[in-house]
């Protein structure tokens, strides 16, 4: 295995990377990269996408392989955990990974594979499977995504014993025992060639990336789904791949089409979806995006032969490049290799970055991300761990604050303003109490100050 590969990749030629001048290259802080893993048959690949979770203070990656799921401790750049997929082997191009509670919920999109959950408070020692999935339940997926408010799995392109569907639905309220829900397709879709290929999802409402057919938005509160906009004609489209969008409602969203550039999209009015702009890593029609995430102004991307982008949308009629980091040495062509996923949610701006040849890469973004999480107040939150209440406790008055609440994903569970005078320095949070238990996050922001911190729901 390699690790702390800090100069491995320096020698790619910067001609591949369209840079703006003030544009800088992420320090390397790690690299992982098992050498005994077989590629597939398909782009010498290893490597698919990567997620991240910190437990009882360590962060971790979870990276997927042709062979299953690795857990590297990013500090020590170390594998401590290692799960065999339900199948696995060269012809394996897909896994997918994401996190709930304490569980890590794995899928895969190629060969009699199966949803597998596993517990992983067990870690550093190991982690545990407490679910694999029945055919009648779940075949293969290609994407998931959980929307931690309403405790809900969605799989994209989801197969079972029954068929091949758009999208399926899972029911989270029991962690280790997903239950089927139901399946969804367009009514606007042309069948059998109907796909969700990823999911953003919040508070139940989806915003679908439905491939060749486009993008929509879709209300699953209820029984019958409910459409609620489409962006199916649009600049420069081609298979929509995935999004993500951040609290104010603006997002990028990826088509996965060579020579296509990111769009920028306003989604305030879910009736009538915009693109605002578009931009991309590299003009040139081997250039190819493949996932976005969006927090507040940032724009973290694993972009294949430009490895990993770092834009601003803080004007999204005009994004603008700030970081890059190049994963692999490979001539872009019309195929794909390098960066696969990204992941930019650990709050000291570790980034996780998964490269199809070469492993986990772990790169500092804490530059550009300080300001994201900066303690401008002198605040208090007591109790933290809470179990429905807690208090906010300041140095200075709260009057005129906007207090919100978001999960790890991003989606605002509750915002408020502090609006009367005499509650000044301390102000209660009631959330619901079916919220699940798990970590959150609280802002307060005030002016141009703002207050980060974890929360903890018992």
């Amino acid at each position: 295995m390699l690790k702390h590969a800090l100069f491995l990749f320096s020698f790619i030629a910067i001609s591949l990377l369209s840079k703006a001048q003030t544009a800088v290259q992420l320090p390397l802080l790690c690299n992982w990269n098992d050498t005994s893993i077989k590629a597939n048959l398909s782009y010498s690949q290893k490597y698919n996408d990567v997620w991240g979770f910190e437990w009882k203070g360590v962060q971790y990656a979870v990276i997927g392989s042709t062979e299953g799921v690795h857990i590297i401790d990013i500090q020590q750049c170390k594998q401590v955990a290692f799960k065999r997929g339900t199948d696995y082997g060269n012809y394996i191009i897909h896994r997918d990974y994401k996190t709930f509670k304490n569980y890590l919920y794995a899928v895969c999109d190629e060969g009699y594979s199966a949803l597998q959950v596993f517990d992983y408070s067990y870690l550093p020692d190991s982690i545990h499977m407490v679910y694999e999935s029945s055919p009648a339940e779940l075949i293969r997926t290609h994407n998931i995504f959980i929307d931690t408010v309403t405790e809900k799995l969605y799989c994209g392109i989801f197969t079972n014993a029954s068929g091949v569907y758009g999208l399926g639905i899972f029911d989270l309220k029991n962690p280790t025992l997903p239950t089927f829900l139901k399946t969804y397709t367009n009514p606007f879709s042309l069948g059998s060639n109907y796909a969700v290929h990823d999911m953003y999802v919040r508070n139940d409402t989806a915003f679908l990336s439905e491939s060749f057919l486009g993008y929509s938005i879709v209300d699953f509160k209820n029984t019958i789904p409910i459409e609620l906009g489409i962006l199916n004609q649009y600049i420069q489209k081609g298979y929509n791949h995935s999004s993500w969008i951040n609290k104010n409602s603006i997002g990028v969203m990826a088509d996965e089409t060579h020579g296509s550039p990111l769009k920028v999209i306003d989604v305030t009015d879910v009736s009538q979806p915009k693109v605002l702009s578009t931009f991309i890593a590299r003009s040139d029609s081997t250039c190819i995006p493949h996932n976005p995430y969006v927090i507040d102004d940032l724009v973290f991307i694993s972009y294949y032969f430009d490895g990993f982008q770092l834009y601003s949308i803080k004007d999204p009629s005009r994004a603008k490049q700030l970081a890059y980091f190049p994963t692999c040495n490979a001539i872009p062509y019309k195929g794909f290799a390098g960066a696969w996923g990204c992941y930019p949610f650990f709050k000291n701006g570790k980034i996780l970055l998964s490269d199809m040849q070469n492993g986990l890469f772990v790169l500092d973004a804490s530059a550009f991300t300080k300001d994201l999480y900066a303690q401008k107040h002198a605040i208090q939150i007591v109790p933290n761990p809470f179990q429905q209440a807690f208090r906010i406790l300041s140095n200075e008055s709260l009057l005129n604050a906007q207090i919100s609440v978001f999960t790890t994903t991003g989606s605002c569970i509750y915002t408020t303003i502090v609006r009367k005078e005499e509650l000044n320095n301390s102000f209660v949070v009631t959330l619901p109490n079916s919220l699940p238990s798990e970590l959150y996050f609280i802002e307060v922001k005030q002016g141009n100050t703002l207050f980060s911190e974890k929360i903890i729901k018992e």
